[in-house]
């Protein structure tokens, strides 16, 4: 697993999602490690603003403002195929 640092220029267009991020909590003192569910962009753009972040360590899924995100963790699960089920109910 590799960690890119996420530039400051371009730090909100480099998160999608799935992509795991490290969150720096507002007092700055602690960091949390986090997969990205859902991306809320701003109303004026279409820069990401909020991000969805599930925790890794507990599962909380939180609202993160996008300043907070420090960087991106080069690691994204693979791509799941539907359950078997599914296929014949399609």
């Amino acid at each position: 697993m590799r960690i890119a640092p996420v530039a400051k220029d371009s730090r909100f267009l480099d998160i999608s999602h799935r992509d795991q991020v490290v969150v720096l909590q507002p007092d700055k003192k602690d960091w949390w490690r986090g997969r990205v569910i859902h991306v809320i962009s701003g109303a004026r753009g279409s820069e990401p603003s909020l991000f969805q972040i599930a925790c890794i360590d507990t599962g909380v899924i939180r609202t993160v403002n996008a300043d907070l995100v420090t960087r991106r963790i080069e690691s994204k699960p693979p791509e799941q195929d539907q359950p078997s089920h599914f296929s014949s109910i399609f």
